[in-house]
């Protein structure tokens, strides 16, 4: 079946729905369980001023730049076709946004984690794939 390219009406940027497509072909064809994992970023709405000054992606290289609230729509924009996407051709899905607590701590700058982020999503991935049963329970 074809999958829709939006989400709440809006669409996702092609080459990035082929790319992802291509991406999920291969694992199909190629008999890999891929697992598929959101984006977490720092567009939250309670963001610490110290680190939304820091932020650069918004779009880079560009003349303008986007408001808070439009970065949480791209944000959730793509997060949510990347997560219907991958559960409808049954791969298994992570999420990650949401869950990284969007402060200097664990963010660099919007969306690249420092070390104790870096250390915080491999606990979220890891008990991700625990409870869909690709890893085994820690001792």
């Amino acid at each position: 079946p074809t999958l829709s390219l939006r989400v709440a009406g809006r669409p996702v940027d092609e080459s990035y729905a082929e790319a992802v497509r291509g991406i999920m072909d291969e694992c199909t064809r190629r008999l890999i369980r891929c697992v598929f994992i959101d984006q977490a970023t720092a567009y939250e709405p309670d963001v610490a001023p110290d680190l939304e000054r820091r932020f650069w992606m918004t779009p880079p290289n560009q003349p303008y730049t986007l408001s808070l609230g439009e970065l949480q729509r791209v944000a959730r924009l793509y997060n949510g076709w990347l997560a219907e996407t991958a559960r409808a051709k049954g791969f298994t899905f992570c999420a990650l946004a949401g869950k990284v607590p969007p402060t200097t701590e664990y963010f660099y700058d919007d969306c690249h984690f420092n070390e104790n982020g870096a250390r915080l999503v491999s606990r979220l991935i890891a008990d991700c794939l625990r409870a869909e049963g690709l890893a085994k329970a820690e001792r």
